[in-house]
């Protein structure tokens, strides 16, 4: 059953937070995890995160696509840059490519991080 929890869990995070290139005002921005879940939940995240298809959006197979303009992933990467400055760690994506950034996750945010306190929204 536990498995079950992790995997549902995982899922729902990675559809919330990634559909639209995390362009919609309710996307999953942060995931609060008791510690003694943490290690089995980010594994299960991340193996899905590490599955996205990252491409054009005309491509039926595309999960995520590009943010509204370069502009903006910039701003998403030094967001993102700035996070690992002040102790944050990349468990996985955090390129970018024109305005496509691969879908990332981070751990160790801080409260006051702009990842963690403001709204990365991929359209500013």
């Amino acid at each position: 059953m536990r498995t079950q929890i992790w995997s549902y869990a995982a899922d729902r995070c990675v559809i919330g937070g990634f559909g639209y290139a995390g362009q919609s005002c309710i996307s999953v921005q942060r995931i609060l995890v008791e510690q003694s879940a943490f290690d089995k939940f980010l594994s299960a995240l991340v193996a899905r995160v590490q599955k996205l298809k990252v491409g054009n959006v005309l491509d039926e197979s595309t999960d995520v696509g590009p943010l509204i303009s370069e502009d903006a992933a910039n701003r998403v990467i030094a967001w993102i840059e700035e996070a690992v400055r002040g102790g944050a760690k990349i468990i996985c994506g955090g390129h970018r490519n024109g305005a496509m950034v691969t879908p990332t996750v981070l751990t160790n945010t801080k409260p006051d991080m702009r990842v963690n306190c403001m709204e990365i929204f991929g359209r500013w």
